[in-house]
């Protein structure tokens, strides 16, 4: 019994000597193979990523301070894993132009399976190509610039109507205080 103690103590120091030096490897080499193709970044951790930097508490109300050191160590584009995905971040305008632009021919747009179960099976988020588009055009006709360009314009032109039936009977306004006593009473669309 006392001889085979000693054994497995070795066996064991071993085994984590060769798996630390594995880890440190894997390290070296940003928790992955080297692939010339891809940005610039670290992948964080096997299994748990960066997840842990990224989800860390900030009383900053600009940028995430994740987001603002790997700008800062790679780039305007780099790479990461956040949500068990590996992804690419991009703060470059041109790229996410051209992103935007390709309508999900050159990159395909993701999103982590928890927003996705929150959104709901139909939602305009999971479609792609011309019924996205159809979609979307059908949102912005309720709730796009136009109509509330009207829905605005509507209310100026019964407020003006108002005031300028309140002021008809009158012989002299004083403009200043008329316009403010306007502003003040006009209903708001908000």
């Amino acid at each position: 019994m006392v001889t085979t103690t000693p054994l497995v103590v070795i066996g064991v120091t071993l085994i984590l000597a060769r798996l630390l030096h594995r880890l440190l490897k894997w390290k070296s080499l940003g928790w992955q193979r080297c692939d010339p193709a891809l940005p610039p970044g670290s992948l964080g951790l096997p299994l748990l990523g960066e997840k842990l930097q990224f989800f860390s508490w900030s009383s900053s109300l600009d940028m995430s301070p994740f987001f603002k050191k790997r700008l800062q160590r790679y780039g305007p584009i780099f790479k990461t894993n956040l949500v068990g995905k590996d992804q690419i971040v991009s703060f470059d305008t041109e790229l996410n132009n051209y992103v935007i632009q390709q309508d999900e021919k050159a990159f395909q747009i993701w999103y982590p399976e928890s927003f996705m179960r929150i959104l709901g099976d139909n939602n305009i988020v999971s479609t792609s190509g011309s019924l996205h588009k159809y979609m979307r055009n059908m949102v912005l006709r309720v709730f796009g610039p136009e109509k509330l360009r009207l829905l605005l314009l509507q209310d100026v032109h019964s407020a003006v109507n108002m005031s300028l039936a309140s002021w008809a009977g009158k012989q002299s306004i004083e403009l200043k205080t008329a316009s403010a006593n306007v502003q003040k009473h006009s209903p708001s669309p908000f």
